[in-house]
């Protein structure tokens, strides 16, 4: 696993798994505080993943033990297709284009037998 060196990422719980220049691949186990009143992860959880991992995806994974440039979320939108039904959801985010500042990312979140929770896309830009 790779440290994960942002305070928001640490305080959801995020691990990130793989990370390469235009990919990355995270997991969020679900505790209770994540979850609505009636036990499924919450959107605002759910959309925070989408953001975490289409502005990482675009910032190439920096050498061990940094982390990588400043990422600004320039939009981000968020569809949001199933129910969790278990205790943990894997995000893949991947760079589908852009330039040397700004990127656009895709996102899917799953569970781990496959059932997807919800996709997302965004635009990003980093910054000195």
């Amino acid at each position: 696993m790779i440290e994960v060196k942002s305070p928001f990422g640490n305080l959801l719980g995020i691990r990130v798994t793989e990370w390469t220049a235009t990919d990355v691949r995270l997991e969020l186990p679900l505790k209770a505080d994540l979850r609505t009143i009636s036990g499924t992860l919450h959107g605002g959880v759910i959309a925070a993943l989408v953001d975490f991992a289409g502005s990482m995806a675009g910032s190439q994974r920096p050498e061990p033990g940094e982390w990588p440039q400043n990422v600004v979320s320039l939009s981000i939108s968020v569809n949001f297709v199933g129910r969790v039904a278990g205790d943990l959801v894997r995000i893949h985010g991947w760079k589908v284009g852009g330039g040397r500042r700004i990127y656009m990312s895709s996102v899917k979140i799953t569970e781990p037998g496959g059932n997807l929770v919800a996709t997302g896309q965004g635009a990003f830009k980093l910054i000195a």
